[in-house]
């Protein structure tokens, strides 16, 4: 009896054996996938992204802190988030390495299929025909934030300031899997501090 499965047990690895070697240059592969088709077990491929085109034109920003510039078709937006606190970023010139993967900082650039008559952010209005973007987040490169002191406001309200972001030699990873390279240093120069509602 036990014979009798080892047998079985040979017969099973030489079958996948054989067939791994069956035109596969990967022997741990089992099939050739073409881009476009389906593996078994994923979903079907959605819409593929548009690449990044790094063109931008006005900036806005809000909080502690969000800053992004838009192109002018509003179909692409270059999107800055960090937690100022968390950061330790002060009143001067603080300096970050996008190679370095934190929760409280983020540097994306958020692809619309579309251009949008609202980009989700410093707003609390929630325009239902948006559009999800489609995200290519920062995996390298140099973020230089300068905080300048808090603008001369009466007590009791928020302390707006501005912060002038420059972003150098950044590289994005966008879906799925692929990367694309900003051409050029991006500056973002907006007045932050305040909340939307």
């Amino acid at each position: 009896m036990y014979r009798a499965r080892l047998c079985v047990w040979a017969l099973v690895l030489l079958s996948v054996n054989a067939c791994n070697r069956s035109g596969n240059s990967d022997p741990g592969a089992v099939a050739q996938w073409s881009p476009g088709t389906t593996i078994p077990g994923q979903a079907p491929e959605g819409p593929r992204s548009p690449d990044p085109k790094f063109d931008y034109d006005s900036t806005a920003g809000c909080s502690d802190l969000i800053v992004y510039r838009t192109n002018k078709e509003r179909s692409e937006a270059l999107v800055v988030l960090a937690e100022a606190d968390r950061l330790g970023i002060k009143v001067g010139v603080n300096t970050f390495d996008l190679t370095t993967s934190r929760l409280d900082l983020s540097v994306a650039v958020r692809v619309y299929p579309r251009p949008q008559k609202h980009i989700q952010l410093c707003t609390d209005f929630l325009d239902p025909e948006s559009d999800e973007p489609f995200i290519w987040l920062a995996v390298e490169g140099k973020l230089t934030v300068e905080q300048f002191p808090p603008d001369p406001k009466p007590g009791g309200m928020s302390k707006t300031y501005r912060v002038r972001v420059t972003l150098e030699n950044a590289v994005f990873r966008g879906p799925p899997g692929r990367t694309a390279k900003c051409p050029h240093t991006v500056t973002l120069d907006a007045t932050v501090g305040w909340y939307p509602g």
